[in-house]
Parts: C-alpha cells; structure tokens; sequence
C-alpha cells in the first residue's frame, strides 16, 4: 500500500493538477501559424506561395517578440 503525501493535510498532488492545468493553459493560448504551402518536386512553383511562406514565417517571428 502506498501512502499519499501530505502537506497541511492537503495532498500534493494539488500542486502537481494546478500547474498542468496551467501548462496546458498556455500552450492553448499560443497564436496559431498559418499552414505553409509544401512543393513537390514536380510542381511548378509560384513566386505568390513563396511570397506567402516567407509572409506566414515574418508573422510567426513577430508573434514571439
């Protein structure tokens, strides 16, 4: 039988649930990024899907700052 740690007669595993909660919190609340456009080696690429990758990357970056 294992016995469940206690601090204050409140078990930690209270502690361990609120940071999750709040990991997970954060991870939700991050900006989402457009798709970027793949190219296959026999596709044709268009100067407007480059424009467009490099556009989606400068706007994930300035997310961050």
């Amino acid at each position: 039988m294992t016995r469940v740690v206690r601090f204050r007669n409140r078990p930690v595993i209270d502690l361990r649930s609120a940071l999750v909660l709040v990991l997970v919190s954060l991870a939700a609340s991050a900006p989402a990024v457009a798709p970027m456009k793949t190219f296959q080696p026999t596709e044709k690429i268009v100067a407007a899907d480059v424009n467009a990758n490099f556009k989606a990357l400068a706007d994930a970056v300035s997310a961050l700052e």
